[in-house]
């Protein structure tokens, strides 16, 4: 097949790589032969992990490379090397001597980078059969399809651009294969956060089980707007890529995987039986509730209500009609001038929407603490930005978790303030507090109290703390039958003057 080809053998880490050239017209026999292969992601292969290909940058080459074949200033060049990997060993010899390389002839050979170019060459060599040059390949071997995956990856992501989807979703595809310890460092080298994964392995659930209204409406990695259409799925009204960004701080929440999967398909049914104009292929693309634009903000907004429904306050199906009442059909048209129509697709703006959201549903959320006295108090310089921006994460309602995840949220912090919320259909009650060991203080707390969030602080600044959130939370929802102690460095209350 390839015999005596000149190469130079180095290796690195411990892997032998020969840097050796061949011709175009043996690159187009050897896909010919299906001797060469590219290992083209699909979800239903496992381990493959290459892009699909992009017709028109091919044909982009291919023309390039027979247009400018003879012209003088600008030259068709290539001298990236594609790099091929040799799984079987035994299918490669390397004579030390004459540094000559063969392949043997029933070999089979994996494009680990440099499809496009592969494919571009041998395209120009069948429309011209006098072309033919010299191509530089970097054989390796010995590399398994993980490995072949993860290096299609660095090179890619290190060194060029792959789309995010594919990158998240193959690294999906090898966790469920291989090693953990494997996938931790491929995602610290490739700089993926934990987030992102789980975002994935959720995303691909919600797409892939029947019982979930998402069925087949998310567009997977590779997959574009022709293939779906000769697939039967002519409407998919978002990306994996998109959907996947939604689900940030759904996916910071520290609960298992399986369990918000199920709770997003839950909600997402609820939603369905509301709105199923906006689901229907026919008539969903008049409303952008299945866009990024209105998925960001409710997949924010349920990062509250999973804690809220694990607490056992209200069933999914309560929640969501008073959702449908405050955001009927309509809200969602496309194209409205006073409604969801216009929204964006930021993660601020998801915040953004998901509060005007939040507000409707469940105003006590932000009607238990005294938003214009915080206001006052900045402007009288009784507090600076600091503690404003203390204050507004403590009581920001996306923060609030269930009290049981209080353990694992705590096990770092040693002193703070706390409030810990018991939310009822028709009310809040809040507890505020301090503590100079504040994980051992929170546990003794009574379990009536379903909801917690806290500030780390130092220990000279807990009793300002304390008496400022004390003031903030209104008498009417507050628990604290007693002022809390006044800073000894002020002797009296700096918000209350008592």
């Amino acid at each position: 097949m390839l015999n005596n080809l000149s190469a130079i053998k180095f290796n690195q880490f411990s892997v032998d790589l020969y840097l050796t050239k061949i011709s175009a017209s043996d690159l187009v026999s050897l896909f010919d032969k299906n001797i060469l292969r590219v290992e083209k992601y699909q979800k239903d292969e496992e381990e493959t992990y290459q892009r699909i290909l992009d017709l028109h940058r091919i044909k982009e080459l291919s023309d390039f490379l027979i247009d400018y074949k003879k012209d003088e200033v600008v030259k068709p060049l290539l001298p990236a090397s594609i790099i091929i990997n040799v799984p079987d060993e035994h299918d490669i010899d390397f004579d030390e001597k004459t540094g000559k390389l063969s392949i043997k002839k029933n070999a089979k050979l994996n494009i680990v980078d440099g499809q496009h170019r592969a494919r571009g060459v041998c395209e120009a060599c069948r429309k011209e059969g006098n072309i033919d040059f010299e191509i530089p390949v970097t054989f390796i071997t010995d590399l398994e399809k993980f490995q072949e995956a993860a290096q299609f990856l660095i090179i890619n992501v290190k060194q060029k651009s792959v789309r995010t989807d594919l990158t998240l979703t193959v690294l999906y595809e090898l966790e469920q294969n291989k090693t953990h310890d494997f996938i931790k460092r491929l995602k610290k080298v490739l700089k993926i956060d934990a987030w992102q994964l789980e975002a994935t392995a959720i995303s691909i659930a919600l797409n892939l089980e029947h019982g979930s209204p998402w069925y087949n409406l998310i567009m997977r990695p590779n997959e574009d707007r022709k293939t779906l259409r000769e697939r039967g799925r002519g409407w998919v009204p978002i990306r994996q890529a998109h959907f996947v960004d939604t689900l940030r701080q759904f996916c910071s929440i520290n609960s298992d995987t399986k369990s918000k999967t199920n709770f997003l398909i839950k909600l997402w049914n609820e939603i369905y039986k509301k709105y199923k104009s906006a689901f229907d292929p026919d008539t969903g693309k008049n409303y952008i509730l299945l866009k990024g634009s209105a998925v960001g903000p409710i997949h924010i907004l349920a990062s509250l209500l999973y804690n809220v429904e694990n607490s056992k306050y209200d069933d999914v199906d309560v929640m969501i009609d008073k959702f449908v009442k405050h955001f009927p059909l309509k809200f969602w048209e496309r194209n409205g001038k006073d409604n969801a129509g216009n929204w964006g697709t930021s993660q601020k703006e998801y915040t953004v929407h998901a509060q005007q959201i939040l507000k409707k549903i469940f105003p006590e959320f932000y009607e238990y603490w005294d938003a214009d006295l915080l206001d006052q108090f900045i402007k009288n310089d009784a507090i600076g930005e600091e503690e404003e921006e203390n204050i507004n994460d403590l009581f920001d309602p996306f923060d609030l978790k269930p009290f049981d995840e209080l353990e694992e949220d705590l096990k770092n912090k040693t002193h703070g303030c706390y409030v810990l919320v018991n939310k009822t259909r028709d009310a809040i009650k809040v507890y505020c507090g301090q503590s100079k060991r504040i994980k051992d203080r929170l546990s003794k707390h009574e379990r009536s109290f379903k909801l917690f969030n806290s500030i780390e602080l130092e220990k000279d600044e807990l009793d300002k703390y304390e008496c400022l959130i004390y003031h903030l939370i209104k008498s009417s929802c507050r628990t604290n039958d007693d002022h809390p102690p006044v800073p000894k460095y002020t002797k009296k209350c700096p918000y209350c003057n008592k």
